[in-house]
Parts: structure tokens; C-alpha cells; sequence
């Protein structure tokens, strides 16, 4: 988490973007960004899933390797 609020703090999360309303089986808010690595000049893709009603993670993806669970530091800079 420490590691994620400082990529966030520092700029590194771009392009976000809500998509509202995207129909499953329950109403989800899609938020999409774009977070840049603080050693490396590559960027990773982030998608996650909030239940509109509630406001709880319904599901995370990172394009990272330890993203793909949706627990890392560029989902946590996300959120």
C-alpha cells in the first residue's frame, strides 16, 4: 500500500478513465488507468471492478507480473 500511495503522490498514475454502469451481475463502476513503473520506462495497464452500491472492489487487474491476482503496488496507486 505504501509503495502504490507513492506512485500515486508522485504522478505516476495517468490516463484514468470511469466507465459507469457496465452491466455483470451486479452494476460496476470500470475504472481504467495507466501507471508508469518508478525504475523502468514502461507502463501498466490497470482495470478495476467497484460495486456501485457499496463502493467494494468487485475485481483488479494489473498487466504487471504480480498484478495479475490484482494485488500490487500499481492497482494499490490506482485505488
Amino acid at each position: 500500500m505504501k509503495k502504490g500511495y507513492w506512485l500515486w503522490k508522485e504522478g505516476y498514475v495517468k490516463a484514468v478513465s470511469v466507465k459507469p454502469n457496465v452491466q455483470a451481475r451486479k452494476r460496476l463502476f470500470l475504472v481504467k488507468a495507466r501507471v508508469s513503473a518508478s525504475m523502468k520506462s514502461i507502463s501498466y495497464m490497470v482495470n478495476v471492478h467497484f460495486d456501485q452500491g457499496t463502493g467494494e472492489v468487485e475485481f483488479a487487474k494489473c498487466c504487471c507480473k504480480a498484478g495479475k491476482g490484482g494485488c500490487c503496488k500499481h492497482v494499490a496507486a490506482t485505488l
